[in-house]
């Protein structure tokens, strides 16, 4: 990972220990566009993403952990 998307990850999550921390570090170095996507909408996307107190609230905020092995 390099720093633009270290750096984006913490604007986005606020907390390294976030739920969504390790799918959404995989997702910006490997999908490019969605890496545009999240620094594009960066301000919108903080704002929703409050750390999720279980992980049933991660999936109901980022469908795509109910994936086996997402989180």
């Amino acid at each position: 990972m390099n720093k633009i998307h270290a750096d984006l990850l913490i604007y986005l999550l606020a907390a390294p220990e976030h739920l969504l921390a390790a799918p959404l570090a995989e997702w910006l170095v490997n999908a490019p566009r969605f890496a545009e996507f999240a620094n594009r909408y960066r301000d919108k996307i903080r704002k929703r993403s409050a750390p999720p107190r279980t992980m049933s609230a991660c999936t109901i905020f980022w469908p795509s952990c109910a994936l086996p092995g997402c989180c």
